[in-house]
């Protein structure tokens, strides 16, 4: 049932809606029916013929995104005392746009960095990121916070018990039942998604404080920079030798092992400041296995302040 049939005949349905919501927080237990999605393929073009013009999304029980919500507006207040300002989505008080801004300055310095020692950029990207997402990992997280073990069984019950329905030309073909990773559409899953990546953050944090990473800074008398989120995308910043490469990746690579993500190395790409020697570029290249983006263009238009539309629309204007 969509949210419009609840709205239309709340006067009939309002009561046993809401005690449905009260008995889940009442017993921590989610009722089988309510975390069942189904998930239907959007065309994203007109006249879609093939399996990649299609989108799949899935369609949660209206009953069970109330229940996420709540969750989810109880961990938004507490998110901002415990994320670093790194992290700046979904986070109260700060704006995405900050990060956009940073970018943007540090891609700005490097097509003008002078000197003997060359700095790199790495945008790293996970292989489907909220579906690896490891379930055990997430409740130890929970836990190392501090968190209420109710609280922590509400979690564990929102994102353990989904089962998916697969429904194709009106109707139910197939069911799966996943192990892992949490949903996209849920109004729960950027905020957990968030609080276990600050694991990540800390990692990196900790290795800058022993001297195992160095960083950047921006400004002579700045803060040290590392990295940057933008939810699920990871900015690492850093000084241009081998040492410092693997520092970084070493660990993204212990976070990844322990919440069951992959970098796409792929996808995964180094930027390197104009004073870096084509040498050092070379080695560090062949350390990490990465491709090497020659242009400033792609990383200034991806984390671009202007949004998408509004910079397609003022490329097309003439005068």
């Amino acid at each position: 049932m969509s949210s419009l049939f609840y709205k239309h005949y709340w006067g009939s349905v309002g009561m046993d809606f809401c005690e449905a919501v009260v008995d889940f927080f009442t017993t921590g237990v989610m009722h089988k029916g309510f975390n069942e999605a189904n998930i239907v393929l959007i065309p994203k073009v007109l006249n879609s013929k093939k399996v990649s013009q299609f989108r799949p999304i899935s369609l949660c029980n209206v009953v069970y995104k109330v229940i996420s919500k709540i969750i989810a507006n109880k961990i938004r207040q507490v998110l901002p005392r415990l994320i670093c300002p790194t992290q700046v989505a979904f986070v109260l008080g700060r704006n995405i746009q900050d990060n956009n801004v940073l970018v943007q300055e540090i891609v700005h310095s490097f097509k003008y960095k002078k000197g003997k020692e060359g700095f790199f950029v790495i945008k790293i990207d996970l292989v489907k990121a909220y579906d690896k997402l490891s379930w055990q990992f997430i409740d130890h997280v929970l836990s190392s916070f501090k968190a209420l073990d109710k609280f922590c069984g509400f979690v564990c019950q929102c994102i353990s018990t989904t089962t998916f329905n697969i429904c194709l030309n009106g109707g139910k073909v197939g069911r799966l039942i996943p192990k892992c990773g949490i949903r996209q559409g849920d109004p729960l899953s950027p905020y957990l998604f968030i609080w276990v990546a600050e694991i990540l953050s800390r990692l990196l944090e900790k290795a800058l404080d022993s001297g195992r990473i160095k960083g950047i800074k921006l400004s002579r008398y700045g803060p040290r920079l590392s990295h940057l989120f933008f939810v699920d995308d990871l900015i690492l910043v850093g000084r241009a030798t081998v040492e410092e490469a693997t520092g970084f990746w070493k660990c993204s690579e212990k976070f990844c092992d322990w919440s069951g993500q992959r970098i796409n190395k792929v996808k995964t790409s180094i930027f390197f400041s104009k004073n870096t020697s084509d040498e050092m570029k070379h080695d560090i290249i062949q350390t990490l296995g990465l491709n090497l983006w020659e242009t400033l263009a792609t990383w200034v238009s991806r984390y671009s302040v202007v949004g998408r539309k509004m910079l397609t629309s003022i490329l097309s204007w003439t005068t």
